[in-house]
């Protein structure tokens, strides 16, 4: 419960400071392009029940709120959920989005709920066996999941992986190897479909509009990126897993 209130107490703080971040036009679309890319990697339909766990400033909701897709998105801090919602108010589709706060390891879902389902950074920042206990628990069978970690072995997830030691308020941190992960995810009876390094130039000392083009670069090229030692230097990671 204490790492709870310290994970609650992080993003409360750094709701704010997320919000301005996004307001540059080269940094939004830096991060859109690689949020679309998840999206397409999720492989999102109209059809879908789709659950946004860890939904931060919302902007994974709200694309899916405007495809018209059932959305439901789950976030342990206050702050950031009135952010999101206020996003997808003025933004997005309000009618086909909910947000909800609570506890990603212990939701109010019957099971088999969803059947897609983005879970960003999360494992970071929960008990992994609870996280994906219930992550499989409201998962439809077939259902699929992507989750995205931070590669510790990239520079940038490093320097992140050095926070953790020294300072005091990123000590609820838990860095997961990305490369293993998968492992975790078999036990717990899921299949791994895909695992994918990219943002290779996050925190790259370049202008916004420079990291832009480089991002839209990394993605286009994925396929050469992904081989050594590129994926270990790419600061993201994401695995795409289905339910047995």
């Amino acid at each position: 419960m204490d790492n709870l209130k310290e994970v609650a107490k992080h993003f409360n703080k750094k709701s704010g400071e997320w919000k301005n971040k996004l307001v540059g036009k080269y940094h939004y679309w830096t991060y859109l392009a690689n949020v679309k890319y998840i999206i397409k990697l999720l492989d999102l339909k109209q059809e879908d029940d789709f659950l946004d766990c860890g939904h931060g400033t919302g902007t994974y909701a709200l694309l899916a709120s405007k495809m018209n897709i059932n959305t439901v998105g789950i976030d342990i801090s206050r702050e950031m959920h009135e952010i999101a919602q206020k996003r997808i108010n003025k933004h997005g589709n309000p009618k086909k989005a909910k947000l909800i706060i609570c506890d990603a390891q212990k939701t109010p879902f019957k099971d088999n709920r969803f059947n897609k389902i983005v879970s960003i950074y999360v494992p970071e920042a929960t008990n992994i066996n609870n996280l994906l206990n219930e992550t499989k628990r409201i998962l439809k069978p077939n259902g699929v999941v992507v989750f995205l970690l931070c590669n510790p072995f990239s520079p940038a997830g490093f320097i992140s992986f050095l926070m953790t030691i020294f300072l005091k308020n990123y000590k609820w941190r838990k860095m997961r190897n990305p490369f293993t992960f998968k492992k975790f995810l078999r036990k717990k009876g899921f299949t791994v479909e895909k695992v994918v390094s990219f943002n290779l130039f996050h925190r790259s000392p370049v202008p916004w509009k420079i990291k832009y083009e480089l991002t839209k670069f990394n993605l286009k090229f994925l396929n050469f990126f992904n081989k050594i030692p590129f994926k270990y230097l790419a600061f993201a990671v994401a695995i795409k897993a289905k339910k047995k």
